[in-house]
């Protein structure tokens, strides 16, 4: 819907002037739309989707684009990326974190995957629903685990190596 869509065009607009170019992990990359703008930028883009169906439906999508060579996708979790140690020059991760349980090794260990998958100095942008206090039924429908303040993004970042810069 129309907010999915103001989010992602944040995000979009949030890499695209923080990474110049090169290769980018979308992590948790959903329907793939992301990742479709995001090649269409000029980046080649890593996906990864724990969903077998999304995979199914972003591969589809990278083939009736002519994307085949730009978007390559896997099934997996963030939690055990299947990438070398500093292998992006970016990462963006919208609207994933918040879904991680502990029982697949909850943000804490995402996080972590991330820095140990991104070139010394790469950007990492994410975005996560915000404010405990406004937790509610959309929440539960969403299946979220928890909503971020923002010292606790700050602290899950900057425990796993990252240099916070800027969050909104």
């Amino acid at each position: 819907g129309p907010v999915h869509l103001f989010r992602e065009r944040l995000l979009l607009r949030l890499f695209r002037g923080a990474v110049a170019c090169g290769s980018v992990l979308d992590a948790g990359c959903g329907s793939g739309s992301l990742a479709v703008d995001l090649c269409r930028g000029g980046y080649d883009v890593d996906a990864v989707e724990d969903s077998p169906q999304f995979v199914d439906f972003v591969r589809a999508a990278a083939a009736r684009y002519g994307l085949e060579e730009k978007l390559r996708v896997q099934q997996g979790s963030v939690t055990e990326l299947s990438f070398g140690d500093d292998h992006f020059d970016g990462l963006v991760c919208g609207e994933v974190l918040e879904h991680i349980t502990p029982d697949q090794g909850g943000d804490t260990r995402a996080v972590a995957e991330f820095h140990r998958v991104l070139k010394a100095g790469a950007r990492c942008i994410v975005s996560v629903p915000f404010n405990p206090a406004l937790w509610d039924d959309s929440d539960v429908w969403a299946r979220h685990v928890k909503r971020y303040t923002r010292s606790g993004l700050i602290g899950l970042f900057e425990n796993a190596g990252f240099v916070v810069e800027r969050i909104r």
